[in-house]
């Protein structure tokens, strides 16, 4: 889906525009490795393609179940631009966009 629109894996996740944590709220320490997986995101600096270029800021998408159940709570101090639940990655694209402006939100 993402291929379609335009987007291509980069070599590590510091260097990607968008970073994608598909979640899992059943199996023991899932939420809380997802948890600090946030914060470690969000730590990093704006990132940048070239060092005279204006900074962009990096994308964060949480999809699943755990996504699905914690839903408004991942947008707390901006950890997550993107929320969506197992049934929306369809849209992920479109909410994708829409979060450029704004926190987007399907579960």
């Amino acid at each position: 889906l993402l291929l379609e629109r335009g987007y291509a894996e980069a070599p590590t996740p510091a260097s990607a525009d968008v970073v994608l944590l598909n979640t899992c709220a059943i199996r023991e320490k899932a939420e809380a490795k997802v948890w600090t997986r946030l914060r470690d995101l969000r730590g990093r600096a704006p990132l940048g393609t070239r060092k005279d270029a204006p900074k962009k800021r990096q994308q964060v998408a949480v999809l699943g179940c755990m996504a699905e159940r914690v839903k408004d709570g991942l947008f707390a101090d901006g950890l997550a631009d993107v929320v969506a639940g197992p049934d929306a990655y369809r849209r992920l694209p479109d909410l994708l966009e829409a979060a450029a402006g704004a926190p987007a939100l399907d579960t």
